[in-house]
């Protein structure tokens, strides 16, 4: 971590090396040896720092590469789970959905992608869906209710719909 007193030294060292390229050719033999010690500083304060830079950025390329794995690790999971797993937004547009919900209800799981939840409820039931919805929305919530769904093929059958 750097300290206060590091930056200022850094700083006052800076101001002397540019106080350095700037002084005139007489000036420079005047102080010769005072200006050879502060670069040197300054050189070594800066592979310091270019140091720190290089081991931080390690460190965060280890952590995007852990990240990644753990990543890759949520998306088999959720895309392998036993259940349906759908993602939508507040007007029941479907935003993700996992294989599972593709297979339940007969469709392709890109042709789901922004297609309406209450696509898939009977007519009989859309009613039931969209109170539990509004009540999902109003007080944030889980519910839970069953309801029956239809396939893309017309085959109807029975879910448990648990929104959170």
């Amino acid at each position: 971590m750097e300290k206060a007193s590091d930056k200022n030294k850094f700083s006052e060292l800076r101001k002397k090396a540019q106080a350095f390229l700037t002084s005139n050719p007489e000036n420079v033999k005047e102080n010769e040896e005072i200006h050879r010690a502060d670069v040197r500083q300054l050189i070594h304060e800066l592979n310091t720092y270019q140091i720190e830079l290089e081991l931080q950025n390690e460190e965060l390329r280890n952590s995007q590469h852990e990240l990644e794995k753990s990543r890759h690790r949520y998306a088999d999971f959720y895309d392998s789970a036993p259940v349906a797993f759908i993602t939508a937004n507040d007007k029941g547009l479907i935003l993700e959905a996992n294989l599972t919900a593709g297979d339940i209800l007969g469709v392709a799981r890109g042709q789901l992608l922004k297609r309406r939840l209450s696509d898939f409820i009977i007519p009989d039931d859309q009613d039931v869906f969209y109170l539990r919805w509004r009540k999902l929305l109003e007080t944030r919530r889980q519910q839970s209710y069953d309801l029956r769904l239809q396939r893309s093929d017309g085959t109807v059958f029975h879910g448990q719909i648990e929104t959170v």
